[in-house]
């Protein structure tokens, strides 16, 4: 099952009783804080559940599929999440089905 910004928004007020309005304004700045810092190459560890950050992807050669040409691919920034150890460890506890 997916999770949509509607249904974190839902989920919270839910949980705290927060209006639908406080609810989104509290999901979307949320997203907002982490695009800003990110945007300004700073790390966000979020103690428990992970860290996301950005790193440098180097230059290299890659290659057209449609025509099988090789191509040169310059380098570029790349958001990545590393989760915390309590994420890790409660999808570890998941069943596969």
């Amino acid at each position: 099952m997916t999770k949509t910004r509607v249904d974190l928004i839902t989920d919270l007020m839910g949980r705290t009783g927060l209006k639908h309005s406080t609810a989104t304004v509290a999901v979307e700045s949320f997203i907002d804080i982490i695009k800003k810092s990110l945007r300004h190459g700073e790390t966000v560890p979020i103690v428990r559940f992970g860290s996301s950050g950005v790193k440098k992807s180097r230059a290299r050669h890659g290659r057209n599929p449609k025509t099988d040409d090789t191509i040169q691919v310059k380098e570029k920034l790349v958001p990545y999440f590393k989760p915390g150890s309590a994420l890790r460890a409660s999808v570890k506890e998941m069943k596969v089905e």
